[in-house]
């Protein structure tokens, strides 16, 4: 069996949050509320770069966010629910268009690039990559992370922290896995627990 790799433990995810909140500006704000909006909520890169202000409009009133087909992996939507997390950070960038003066229409990007004078044209998972690895250097991670690893993350902590007693079923229906067995990769030892292991048996 792999080790499940691609992921930040608490102590990398928060030396990584913690570089971007270190910085301010537009595009800084930017990135933290949108890369917490993936962190909080699983959504894949492609699928939250087209979300539209409409989208979280719909999501604060109806306590879902749902990550409709067009958008989805292999064209097959599913809702998350809004926790305090992800509403805060549907509001936060919502938020951030207002500010720059940008228009509130329902079928507007929700994620804007960072060249505000093009009319708020909306980010790209390509564009959310270069950003990831500017923060990952910034944060002094010694890798590169990128967007699905905050998925990852949130995968593994909910398949390992959770209470309930299907914690698999619970994490397939937030991550929108359809079959159980791509779920299954959460189980998978990580790093610091096969480390773990080593150094008790004296390796």
């Amino acid at each position: 069996m792999k080790m499940l790799k691609r992921f930040l433990t608490p102590k990398e995810e928060a030396a990584f949050f913690a570089a971007i909140k270190s910085r301010s500006g537009f595009t800084a704000q930017r990135d933290l509320h949108l890369l917490r909006l993936i962190r909080c909520s699983g959504g894949r890169v492609g699928a939250v770069c087209q979300l539209t202000v409409g989208d979280a409009r719909r999501a604060l009133v109806s306590n879902e966010l749902s990550f409709r087909d067009e958008i989805s992996k292999g064209s097959r939507g599913y809702d998350v629910p809004l926790t305090n997390a992800i509403r805060d950070e549907l509001k936060a960038l919502i938020k951030l268009r207002r500010d720059a003066g940008l228009s509130q229409e329902p079928d507007q990007p929700l994620v804007i690039s960072r060249t505000r004078s093009k009319g708020g044209e909306g980010m790209t998972p390509r564009g959310v990559q270069m950003r990831c690895a500017y923060w990952s250097a910034i944060a002094g991670l010694g890798f590169t992370a990128s967007p699905h690893w905050l998925r990852h993350t949130l995968g593994n902590r909910l398949v390992n922290r959770s209470t309930a007693k299907e914690p698999l079923t619970h994490t397939a229906t937030v991550m929108g896995h359809r079959d159980i067995k791509t779920t299954m990769i959460y189980t998978r030892p990580t790093r610091d627990e096969v480390r773990t292991s080593l150094s008790e048996a004296g390796l």
